[in-house]
């Protein structure tokens, strides 16, 4: 195949799941590729997939057939092995408006609250010429969430589809860099300022900001829990004293947990949380 219109990224030596690859194969569209990385890949357009995921086999044929396409084509998903009639969605597309049109070209300004979606790359075909001009980037581990917010605030025009294309399993691991969201949430601040729009994001990235440092404790491996929980509570304490409206805080989304960690200490947060943190 000369010219595909879609590269699969697959890193090597990653073994995929027979459910991913029988999704690949029995795809109704049928030009694309399969390589390892972006400077390998001759398509127009490159997705990443997980290898224990599974597409839908008319993801790539509905994506053919727009007929203008955009620089980020975004899809909902489920959970594999859900014990439902109804599919449970896990993207929060309703923050899009007029996803209902199927053409609507977006822009990040058309999603209430880009810091409540859901960070992951694998519900996602990118125009390859605009990855590149983004320069280097990585999407390993928690880099993810600073890709998503750099491709998104970048991107000239997108397209929401609210059906689920994409089918993962939800699995929870024991996180060994869990530090590094701190790092991550720095640079994400550095882009938000550099696009001048950190003003009107401000509490929202604040409201991520505790919710994500609050899973990645619940996630953290036994040895760094104390450490990782000193460390939120002085980011959060610094945070929100840096220029917050206490009457606008006080009605963000479980406002409750931040003054939790705050006020607990990491056995009692731990405790009063287990089971109840999932984003």
């Amino acid at each position: 195949m000369n010219n595909p219109l879609i590269s699969v990224i697959i890193p090597e030596k990653t073994n995929l799941s027979e459910e991913c690859s029988n999704s690949l194969k029995l795809q109704i569209f049928e030009e694309f590729e399969i390589c390892s990385s972006i400077d390998a890949a001759k398509g127009e357009y490159i997705h990443f997939i997980n290898p224990d995921s599974r597409l839908s086999l008319s993801l790539y044929q509905k994506f053919a057939c727009i007929e203008h396409k955009p620089d980020i084509y975004i899809f909902n998903g489920s959970k594999l092995g859900l014990k439902t009639t109804e599919p449970e969605f896990v993207f929060d597309i309703k923050t899009w408006k007029n996803i209902s049109d199927e053409s609507y070209k977006h822009t990040f300004l058309d999603n209430a609250n880009p810091f409540n979606e859901n960070f992951c790359c694998e519900n996602k075909i990118f125009r390859k010429e605009f990855l590149k001009s983004l320069g280097d980037f990585s999407i390993v581990g928690l880099e993810k969430q600073y890709f998503f917010f750099l491709t998104l605030f970048n991107a000239r025009t997108i397209i929401v589809n609210p059906d689920a294309q994409y089918y993962y399993k939800d699995k929870k691991t024991i996180q060994k860099n869990i530090f590094e969201i701190f790092r991550i949430t720095d640079k994400i601040k550095e882009l938000l300022n550099k696009k001048n729009i950190f003003e009107p994001y401000k509490y929202a990235f604040f409201q991520y900001k505790y919710k994500q440092f609050a899973l990645m404790f619940m996630l953290a491996d036994e040895n760094m829990k104390e450490d990782f929980y000193r460390e939120m509570q002085d980011r959060l304490r610094k945070y929100n004293s840096e220029n917050l409206n206490p009457q606008i805080t006080e009605r963000l989304q479980h406002i409750g947990m931040f003054k939790n960690i705050l006020k607990l200490n990491p056995q009692e947060f731990y405790k009063n949380y287990y089971g109840k943190i999932n984003y």
